[in-house]
């Protein structure tokens, strides 16, 4: 008895001390860290930490002074003082480590768990001017034409810079104007989870990016002005323009100022595309205000700047800061003006019945303004234990557009399409956290007012549509081991005066379970939602059950399975008007029957990366299958456009396969990329009352090597495309095969960079036979320490149009477009 009683004193007099280490940058838990007692320096005792990254130290008593540390091979070791605490969390941050004097590195690309860190100091060199043109040439990173960045194959969800949005989700702002001497690494996190409080209870399936700067560069200001003048055909042609900006970037405080002219063929309103969404706060889209008429826009089946003709001005503002309670705020507003001009011809054919071809053409003159200007403020708190954030935007636009089409007698028929808007909306989301339990709250509210007009050679018609919308809704979560559990309940309603008040409310639950175990991922969702349109007397029930499913095998290899059907009841435009005018030729009528969509979508992907060897391949598979209620019976009479929209059931499929393969070489300073895509779509459209089946096949392959040593640069890319479409129920139509290629060499001696770029265009025609188009440019580079001079010689060969045939449904399209003659253009950028 005596000998019992000394062991449970003794086991009595332990103290547990619990805790757990994680990754400062991804969050997630660090499995096999080395937690150290100490006492006087010296160890006392220590403990691994588990596949959650937890662990247990028990202890006869804590005396003052005694500290904990934290250490995992590749992190920055942390210690701190327990002062009698029981519960510590260590949040470690990655830092290369030395041996005897020498620096231990990986290769320009490494990884842990769910995190690619690439490191653009290797990457980089003095021909890249901004952190875009770094970020292209990372293997398993590509940068489109719009500034979309995509991490293999999947195009990022959050984009920061030393861990802030500065921009809101436009982020070819920093990419055009943070420097690429001053960038350090690029993160890629996969499965990112931007709600902390959310990061234990439930995954995604988005991928981040995070930009580090070198030290030397942060917080300190960067002050960029980049005058431009444009020699043009005839030489007397004379335009100026240039950028102006002002960025500073900290890890509490961001700004960004910026103004610029432009009258090359930008387009401005790229830098302020907001190309990320963030946080979701409506389970409902809000797909915005109906309209019943489209100004012209610019078509640009190439390189959309040798085809624009434009006087462009942009002014944007950004200010991102935390305060001492690590509440995140940030305000963005800017202001842009372009005037744009093209013009084109078209020849189409549609192939409507068994008896003729019906053929339009049309020549067209437009000229297209545009204002938009916009006011953005944010507020965020973002902890371990709670999440709130609040969006105020006030956004104001105007699209004006002019067009002239030539008649048959050579006469010319006058256009023009205004559409004004106001948008001012408001978002709102608070997130609590509870001992078992979270709760949260979402609102969004919006309102929107377009008098829009269209003008036929003075025949006037005005629709002028205001419209509100709402959605809120409650959220339960709860977590319990690997099991995670969600519901929410929600309203939300939308108002649309136009001919009169067109409502719908609706009620909604959205049910979601997880299992989440260290290989696998398993979900479960779904939304039921009543919608009630009242003025027209229709009420629908629509269900949207779907499933997901991850499955990692090992480090390298990614699975995962996604599948969902989709009820849905709505899209305005097809029953609110009895019938509108939508331009000069096209006219729109309607049963007013309210469509019902119904989905079926499954995909399989499987991704594959090996960091240290620079090779990441994406390979997929889907099936969709769309069913409607509603189908659009389309007629051409005289030159005449006649949709009639009409209860009729069909269906359509979409099946495509697709890979992309990146892989770089470190010795070669060279990147590889093939990414590869066939699609096949069986659909049906409607002519004057007969259902004719079309399909459409396309096989898309395309190349892209990038090799940049010092001494020099290749860059290639192309495109090849089969295309071939069939109406079953008239004949074949003939295949095409289309493709363009793109070669830029460069040669650098000293400071000095001289490059010749050559683009070749191959088109099939449905007209007549095949066209070829080369076009040729040259620049000239001068980099010296702070001012760099560039002159750019563009379409030296002074082409004038370029033709191409699509195949659209039912139809095939020929246009021909006016391209921009032979250009100089003089750019000198100062850095201060």
């Amino acid at each position: 008895m005596f000998a019992v009683l000394c062991c449970t004193l003794s086991l009595s007099a332990q103290i547990a001390i619990r805790g757990v280490v994680t990754d400062s940058v991804s969050n997630e838990p660090l499995e096999m860290a080395t937690v150290t007692y100490l006492r006087n320096s010296k160890p006392i005792l220590f403990a691994r930490t588990d596949a959650q990254g937890r662990f247990t130290l028990s202890v006869k008593g804590i005396q003052n002074g005694d500290k904990l540390s934290a250490s995992y091979l590749g992190y920055a070791k942390v210690a701190v003082t327990l002062d009698n605490r029981r519960s510590v969390s260590f949040r470690l941050r990655p830092e290369n480590f030395t041996l005897k004097e020498v620096t231990i590195r990986a290769g320009r690309i490494y990884g842990k768990q769910d995190t690619i860190s690439y490191d653009l100091s290797r990457f980089a060199d003095n021909r890249d001017n901004n952190l875009k043109d770094v970020l292209r040439k990372l293997p398993g990173i590509d940068v489109d034409k719009d500034g979309t960045i995509s991490y293999n194959g999947k195009a990022i969800n959050r984009f920061t810079v030393e861990g802030l949005d500065l921009t809101g989700g436009r982020y070819n702002l920093i990419n055009e104007n943070l420097k690429a001497k001053d960038v350090a690494t690029a993160e890629i996190i996969e499965h990112d989870q931007p709600i902390k409080a959310l990061q234990k209870k439930m995954t995604t399936d988005d991928v981040a990016m995070n930009v580090k700067l070198k030290p030397e560069a942060r917080d300190k200001w960067i002050f960029t002005l980049s005058p431009l003048l444009k020699v043009g055909t005839p030489v007397d042609n004379l335009d100026v323009g240039g950028h102006l900006s002002a960025l500073q970037i900290g890890k509490k405080q961001q700004s960004l100022y910026g103004v610029e002219a432009d009258r090359t063929g930008r387009n401005l309103s790229l830098s302020n595309k907001q190309l990320t969404s963030g946080t979701r706060t409506s389970l409902e889209p809000d797909t915005g205000l109906p309209q019943c008429y489209d100004t012209p826009a610019l078509a640009a089946p190439i390189d959309a700047e040798r085809l624009r003709f434009n006087t462009s001005q942009s002014w944007n503002v950004n200010k991102t800061f935390k305060t001492k309670g690590e509440k995140e705020i940030k305000w963005m507003a800017g202001y842009m003006h372009s005037s744009t001009r093209q013009s084109t011809t078209n020849s189409s054919r549609y192939y409507l019945n068994t008896d003729k071809q019906t053929e339009t053409t049309q020549l067209k003159d437009f000229r297209l303004l545009e204002d938009r200007l916009f006011l953005n403020l944010n507020s965020e708190i973002n902890t371990d234990k709670s999440y709130g954030s609040e969006s105020f935007l006030f956004e104001a636009s105007q699209s004006d557009g002019q067009s002239d089409y030539q008649k048959a007698n050579d006469s010319f028929l006058h256009e023009r399409i205004k559409i004004p808007l106001i948008n001012i909306s408001n978002q709102f989301y608070k997130l609590m956290t509870y001992e078992h339990y979270t709760l949260s709250v979402r609102s969004l509210l919006r309102f929107a007012h377009s008098p829009s007009s269209l003008n036929v050679d003075g025949d006037r018609d005005k629709q002028t549509t205001n419209g509100w919308y709402t959605d809120n809704s409650l959220t339960w979560l709860s977590k319990l081991g690997f099991f995670t559990q969600s519901y929410s309940v929600g309203v939300n309603a939308e108002n649309v005066s136009l001919h009169g008040e067109n409502r719908f409310f609706s009620c909604y639950f959205s049910p979601y379970w997880e299992y989440k175990r260290s290989s696998l991922t398993a979900r479960v969702g779904g939304i039921m939602q009543w919608k009630r349109f009242p003025e027209q007397g229709n009420s629908f029930f629509d269900t949207c059950p779907w499933l997901s499913l991850n499955m990692k095998s090992g480090y390298h290899h990614e699975y995962s399975f996604y599948g969902q059907y989709r009820e849905s009841a709505g899209d305005w435009m097809s029953f609110l008007l009895p019938a509108y005018r939508k331009d000069y030729r096209t006219m729109f009528t309607s049963d007013g029957v309210v469509p019902r969509t119904k989905i079926l979508f499954a995909k399989v992907e499987h991704t594959y990366k090996r960091p240290l060897n620079e090779f990441f391949w994406n390979s997929s598979a889907s099936f969709q299958q769309i069913g409607q209620n509603v189908i659009t019976d389309m007629q051409i009479n005289d030159g005449q456009y006649l949709y009639h929209i009409t209860q009729q059931n069909n269906h359509s499929q979409i099946k495509q396969i697709s890979s992309i393969l990146s892989k770089g070489f470190f010795n070669l300073h060279l990147k590889t990329k093939l990414a590869a895509k066939y699609c096949l779509t069986d659909a049906v459209q409607s002519s004057e009352g007969t259902l004719l089946n079309y399909q459409n096949r396309q096989m898309i392959i395309e190349p892209q090597l990038i090799y940049s040593p010092s001494w020099a640069e290749v860059d290639y890319s192309g495109t090849f495309a089969w295309t071939k479409s069939r109406v079953k129920q008239v004949s074949s139509l003939a295949t095409l095969f289309d493709w363009s290629q793109r070669l830029m060499l460069t040669r650098t001696i000293g400071a000095v960079d001289i490059s010749v770029s050559a683009m070749h265009y191959h088109n099939e025609l449905q007209l007549s036979g095949a066209a070829n188009m080369l076009l040729v440019d040259a620049s000239l580079v001068w980099r010296t320490r702070k001012v760099r001079f560039e002159v750019n010689a563009r379409n030296l060969f002074n082409k004038q149009r370029y033709e191409r045939t699509t195949y659209s449904g039912v139809s095939s399209l020929t246009d021909s477009y006016m391209l921009r003659p032979r250009e100089i253009l003089f750019n000198m950028q100062c850095t201060l």
